[in-house]
C-alpha cells in the first residue's frame, strides 16, 4: 500500500482523477509507486463503485462541474490577464546556455482558453444568451394560439401565422424538415 492513502478505494479514486486529467496508467503507477497491473485493478474497481453508487442530483453535478471549471480558470487566469515571467534558454556562449526568466505580456491563447471556460460556465448555469443568427444553437419557439403542427404547416406553406404587429420578432430562415413530426 502506498503511503498517504487510507485504503484501496482512496488510491483508486486518486488514479481515477489522474486518468480523467489524461495521464497514462504507466505514468500514474510510477507516480504512486505501484505496478501498472495494481493501478489498473484499483482504477477498474473504483469505476465499478462509481457506476453502482447512488446517482448525484442535478445540483450536485452542476456544483461539481462548476468547481472543475473554476480550477481550470484559476490555473490560466494570471497568464491570460497579467504580465508574467516565462523561463527561456539564453545562450551565453557556444557551449553554455542559461535559463533566464523573461517578462511576457498577457498570453492571447490563455485569454482565449479563459473565455471558453467562461462560456462553458455560462452554459452550465443557464446564463448563455442565444444568438438568433447562430445556426448551430437549438432555439425554443413560443407558439401562441394555434397548435405546433398547424404553425409548422403554415410556416412551411409560407403563410403568415402572426398578427402584423409581431412581424419584428420573426427571424427569416428555412424550416427544418426534421421538426415536422414533433
Amino acid at each position: 500500500m502506498t503511503d498517504g492513502y487510507t485504503d484501496d478505494a482512496d488510491l483508486g479514486r486518486k488514479i481515477y482523477y489522474y486518468r480523467l486529467a489524461g495521464e497514462l496508467m504507466a505514468d500514474i503507477a510510477d507516480r504512486l509507486d505501484i505496478n501498472v497491473l495494481e493501478a489498473t485493478k484499483l482504477h477498474r474497481e473504483y469505476v465499478i463503485e462509481l457506476a453502482t453508487a447512488p446517482k448525484l442530483s442535478r445540483d450536485e453535478v452542476i456544483a461539481m462541474e462548476s468547481d472543475r471549471l473554476d480550477q481550470l480558470m484559476h490555473a490560466h487566469w494570471h497568464a491570460a490577464t497579467q504580465e508574467h515571467k516565462v523561463p527561456m534558454k539564453v545562450k551565453i556562449s557556444r557551449e553554455e546556455e542559461e535559463i533566464e526568466l523573461v517578462d511576457m505580456p498577457p498570453d492571447i491563447n490563455e485569454a482565449k482558453l479563459v473565455l471558453e471556460v467562461m462560456k462553458q460556465r455560462s452554459k452550465l448555469h443557464g446564463l448563455e444568451v442565444i444568438d438568433p443568427k447562430d445556426q448551430t444553437t437549438v432555439q425554443q419557439i413560443l407558439i401562441v394560439g394555434a397548435s405546433q403542427a398547424s404553425f409548422l404547416a403554415d410556416l412551411q406553406a409560407g403563410q403568415q401565422s402572426l398578427p402584423s404587429g409581431d412581424q419584428d420578432n420573426v427571424i427569416e430562415g428555412e424550416l427544418d424538415d426534421g421538426l415536422e413530426g414533433q
